[in-house]
């Protein structure tokens, strides 16, 4: 020993002897040999606390080439076994026996010395003199001892093929998000696969790094170890191998960016890996894929962001599903496009799941780790997305690009981050991303929701237009109430105070269940009132002595709840007592007006529908089917608190409901609002120097205008939906027929939405039903969709036609003030689009663009042009608005009537124009040039068609001002159908000079005097069972209109424009079309091809 330490003391510096030679337990010193000591003397003096681990490997004591030896130390704590082994083993090792050592190095500091004895897989015995390959392995076992990289399996791959830490960790992460898709295969079985074809794994990474490193990236490169990788697919036999190493591959192929290679100021990598992702691309992604997702990985949390497309939005959510939370997402991002449909972006998701939360209890520092895991997921996004500035697009550093530009990326609040808007655009900030403080909406100097209480309003407005459908004004009369959630909540409490004629007579959340049998309305207005004003409350705050006789406020928690008598002949049961799930179960099932969810679950499923297909274990007790509901109108506050076939029941059954997604989009339109317009001010700041305090005043003062321009769109998605469900049976074939083309372009799987196959419809026809309210609802939301789309693709969004709506989209503030940049706006296009669809859809109808390209062989542009001049012309805005002001005046079915006749007149007036005029190419020429004679034409349309010689308008005008239709309002919109004819009046008045009264007193004359106005009614009568009876009976009108228009040109040309006087000297003329008319008027029933064969012949006739 003491021959040891001399020779210690002349190879080490007297530093290095002094503490950590001296310092050796004996038994150490006779164990290892000199060179081995004095290795370690300066590893363990190398020691500190930012580095506190050392290690060596090599051959070994043992005569045996498979017997390693790894010798692990570390400063002042000790590696127990049971941590060591799995760690040693999970890189390829067994491990034969452990000799561990304490070293006292002074200073109360001590050197934990853990000789591992590890036996090596035969064929990698050598690998020991590959100087390289051991110093990846080293650094690799430390990672894993210092929890710098998780410890599984996959670590093998470092001594199996020469990955080292980090790149083994590329491998981890693609695996990990395999374990997300529909891989059937756990992360364990799949990570087994990647370690038996070692050398596969190996030249995936090989291909990422060709494809991705920004040094040495080849696309050459990268195509030959496409090839390399192919072979060797090839060869592999067992099939759930090959579909593994299948699915990674195309996940590297579907590889857009990652950062990878992107490193700190130190030059160290990111604690995490994010990597963009074209979906689509990717094998074993459930439908519908996003058209990109970006996958974030960490040791400590793993996240998923999901993009609908390139301009999209939604919220990130903290997620408890770590085993399927891209599941989760998926299904959440489907719902958030069909939401979006209404504003400019479509949608997205994100969600996270931290992996190394602390105990709940510990409730700062739980929460410390969940905010760090969502501002590294953020960092994780900001990382590969392009950057804007002054108008440049910058790209981000150290990332290789193979995708265009893609600068947008805005974020939201969601499950679990309500509060961290703050943190996401502190990212932002961080970052220099030129959205700034508009990254995620809603922070402390955005639009607080729950103070506009915008969401539950938007979903009152589904819940006004319900109830208005069913008589009922729920701002005047009193109705019934159960709900979902607590006041504290945004959704509920604001719900719940949105009228004061509410009778919430229970509710229910996580924690409570309040009953209240017969509610004085006034009493439990203003106790709802001062809950919602606490700072913090729950139901066991509410003021029982407030509630009526029978009622109380109970656990969930309990055993049982007591019924008392009011209760149990509210619910109809016999029960004095019941266990608080079979109370909220009786209760969603329980008699009342409406049924409003405020809360979180899933509580509406389908008969046929299993609680396991739902994925919301902790609700399974408490749901039931749609069918069983009492309630008449479900209002959806919350997210998925029904499934679609839940919804689609209880509508088949009577109920009143849209869908989630169109209840509650008030949310996330009026974010898009607050992103639109901080967008504007960052370019209204750097032109004129306006401070963020100043704008922050501004943005504050606009509030009641963004509310109004929000929930503008809720009433007109409402209204829509309505109207398309009050003519659901006879349009059904219109809704066939745009279904089948969306799923033939590969937009729409019926099955996925839960919309109707062929023979389903047929089954409807045959019963006269059409589709639900849900239902509509996805259609709504595909029509707007697509119709975005189109027009973004369009050069409608540069017309100068569209720049109103632009402008109209922003407060009115801004509108006065800062027209200039709202018209360089850089959504410009997007905006003018998603504007554009809005308006058309929701005033046309959901089928209308379908059905004119069916009828019109021209352009997208074409139709819309041709629909814009005729929506101004009849000044359809100013018609629909003098309908609104009529909400709860008249009944809700006289203004669908009334709704329905200004759309058909447009539509009609529109295909009028798509036949007669020329030059669309400037809309507002067209509508300056016509638009006063035809409003003047407009005016006098009551003279024009008198009562005393047109009797069915008569009757129509007589039964509108009977319901209480303001007198010129009835008038006119029982003449409307005559309307489309006043733009050919108008033209034939410019094109032959003359007066615009006499050619519209003799053109309708003529409908009368030769029996047009007759064919005319007759081919509004004929059946549109299918597409082509509609088209056919398109084509006729058309060709009635050439009847008006030949007649009126022969009077012009012959008469002075006199219809009598052309009707007398055409009496040979006038015989023969009397003749056809009077055998035809002698059917009781005219199909089409008669009055086709007559349209034709009386053409002939009258030359």
């Amino acid at each position: 020993m003491n021959n040891m330490l001399e020779q210690l003391k002349q190879n080490l510096s007297a530093e290095v002897y002094a503490k950590c030679a001296t310092a050796l337990p004996e038994e150490y010193l006779l164990k290892y040999k000199l060179d081995e000591i004095i290795t370690d003397c300066n590893l363990m003096a190398g020691l500190n606390q930012d580095s506190d681990y050392a290690i060596t490997i090599n051959d070994g004591e043992s005569s045996a080439d498979n017997i390693w030896q790894i010798k692990l130390l570390r400063l002042n704590d000790n590696v127990s076994l049971s941590r060591g082994l799995p760690i040693i083993e999970n890189f390829g090792f067994k491990l034969l026996d452990e000799k561990p050592f304490k070293v006292n190095v002074g200073n109360n500091d001590h050197v934990y010395i853990c000789d591992f004895g590890v036996e090596v897989l035969d064929g990698l015995e050598g690998k020991v003199n590959d100087a390289a390959l051991i110093e990846k392995l080293k650094a690799a076992i430390v990672a894993a001892f210092k929890r710098d990289v998780e410890s599984d399996s996959l670590n093998k791959l470092v001594l199996y093929c020469g990955l080292n830490a980090r790149q083994a960790s590329l491998i981890r992460a693609i695996v990990k998000y395999l374990v997300q898709t529909n891989l059937p295969f756990s992360a364990t079985y799949i990570s087994d696969c990647l370690k038996k074809y070692s050398f596969t794994s190996r030249n995936l990474f090989n291909l990422f790094e060709a494809k991705f490193c920004p040094e040495h990236h080849s696309a050459a490169k990268a195509g030959e170890y496409q090839q390399i990788i192919q072979a060797e697919l090839d060869k592999v036999e067992n099939l759930a191998e090959d579909q593994i190493l299948k699915a990674a591959y195309s996940v590297i192929n579907a590889m857009l960016r990652t950062n990878f290679y992107q490193t700190l100021e130190d030059g160290s990598h990111k604690p995490y890996i994010s990597f963009k992702l074209e979906s689509a691309k990717i094998l074993n992604l459930p439908k519908p894929y996003p058209l990109y997702e970006i996958f974030v990985y960490s040791i400590r949390f793993e996240a998923v962001h999901l993009r609908g497309g390139k301009v999209a939005r939604g919220g990130l959510r903290w997620s408890d599903r770590k085993e399927d939370f891209r599941t989760e997402v998926l299904g959440l991002v489907k719902a958030q496009m069909v939401k979006n449909s209404v504003i400019v972006p479509t949608g997205s998701k994100g969600g996270f799941v931290c992996k190394k939360l602390p105990d709940s209890k510990e409730r700062d520092a739980y929460m410390a780790e969940g905010v760090s895991c969502y501002k590294q997921f953020i960092s994780g996004l900001l990382d590969i997305t392009d950057n804007l500035v002054s108008g440049q697009i910058i790209h981000p550093k150290q990332v290789i690009r193979h995708d265009g530009d893609d600068p947008y990326l805005v974020v939201a609040a969601d499950k679990g981050t309500a509060t961290f808007s703050d943190y996401a655009n502190e990212m932002s900030l961080k970052y220099g991303f030129w959205l700034g403080d508009a990254f995620a909406s809603g922070g402390s100097a955005g639009y607080d929701h729950k103070k506009m209480g915008i969401t539950a309003k938007g979903a009152w407005e589904s819940v006004k237009r319900h109830f208005r459908h069913l008589g009922l004004n729920t701002q005047t009369q009193e109705f019934t109430v159960i709900g979902i959630g607590d006041l504290m909540g945004d959704v509920f409490g604001n719900g719940m105070l949105l009228s004061e004629h509410i009778k919430l007579i229970a509710a229910f959340n996580h924690m409570h269940i309040f009953l209240d049998p017969n509610p004085d309305t006034k009493v439990s207005y203003q106790e709802r009132l001062r809950m919602f004003n606490l700072p913090r409350s729950s139901w066991e705050d509410y003021d029982k002595s407030t509630i009526s006789q029978g009622g109380g406020i109970y656990l969930r928690s309990s055993k049982t709840i007591p019924l008392s008598q009011e209760v149990r002949a509210w619910l109809q049961v016999d029960a004095e007592e019941l266990p608080p799930t079979e109370l909220i179960n009786l209760i969603l099932k329980a008699k009342a007006d409406l049924l409003y969810n405020g809360g979180i679950g899933t509580y509406i499923k389908a008969e046929t529908q299993s609680n396991e297909e739902v994925k919301d274990k902790a609700n399974d007790a408490l749901r039931v089917n749609g069918k069983d509901l009492q309630v008449k109108v479900v209002g959806e506050g919350g997210n998925l608190g029904a499934t679609q076939l839940g919804r689609i029941e209880f509508a088949q059954k009577g109920g009143n409901i849209y869908t989630d997604a169109i209840d509650n989009s008030a949310g996330v339109d009026c974010s898009d609002h607050e992103v639109n317009i901080k967008i504007l001010f960052s370019a209204i700041m750097q032109q004129t120097g306006m401070s963020v305090e100043e704008r922050n005043k501004i943005l504050e003062s606009m509030t009641d205008d963004v509310s109004h321009l929000v929930l503008r769109d809720n009433y007109l998605q409402t209204l829509v939906l309505r109207t398309a469900v009050y003519r659901a049976r006879y349009t059904l074939p219109n809704h066939q027929v745009f279904m089948r083309k969306l799923e033939k372009s590969g937009e729409l799987d019926r099955k996925i939405e839960f919309l109707p196959n062929d023979l389903e419809i047929s089954e409807r026809m045959a019963d006269n039903t059409g589709l639900t309210m849900p239902e509509m609802s996805v259609l709504l939301a595909y029509s707007k969709m697509i119709l975005d789309r189109d027009i973004l693709k369009s050069s409608l969004v540069t017309d100068s036609d569209f720049n109103e709506l632009l402008i109209n989209y922003f407060p009115r503030h801004l509108q006065e003030n800062y027209k200039d940049f709202i018209l360089s706006h850089y959504l410009r296009k997007e905006i003018i689009a998603n504007q554009l669809a809005n308006l058309i859809v929701n005033r046309a109808g959901i089928t209308f663009i379908s059905r004119f390209k069916d009828e019109f062989n021209v352009p997208l542009e074409t139709i819309i042009k041709a629909w814009w001049v005729a929506y101004n012309l009849l000044d359809a805005s100013r018609l629909y608005g003098q309908i609104e002001s009529l909400d709860n005046k008249v009944s809700a079915e006289v203004q669908m009537k009334l709704f329905i006749g200004v759309e058909k007149a447009v539509e009609r007036l529109c295909r009028w124009i798509l036949g007669y005029v020329k030059n669309l190419s400037s809309a507002a020429e067209i509508i300056q040039k016509f638009k006063p004679q035809t409003t003047e034409l407009e005016q006098n349309i009551a003279n024009l068609i008198r009562n005393e010689e047109y009797p069915e308008v008569r009757d129509e005008e007589s039964s509108y001002i009977t319901n209480n239709v303001p007198v010129d309002l009835a008038k006119l919109v029982s003449r409307l159908g005559f309307l489309p004819q006043v733009m050919d009046i108008v033209l034939l008045a410019t094109e032959y000079k003359l007066d615009y009264e006499l050619v519209a007193a003799n053109y309708f004359a003529a409908g009368r005097l030769l029996q047009i106005d007759w064919l005319r009614k007759n081919v509004q009568l004929l059946p549109r069972e299918n597409k082509w009876q509609s088209l056919a009976r398109s084509a006729l009108f058309a060709d009635v209109s050439k009847l008006y228009r030949s007649t009126m040109e022969l009077a012009i040309k012959n008469h002075n424009g006199s219809t009598a006087a052309w009707v007398e000297a055409s009496s040979d003329k006038m015989a023969s079309i009397n003749a056809i008319l009077d055998e035809l008027q002698s059917y009781r029933v005219l199909d089409l091809a008669m009055l086709s064969a007559v349209i034709r012949e009386f053409l002939n006739i009258i030359g």
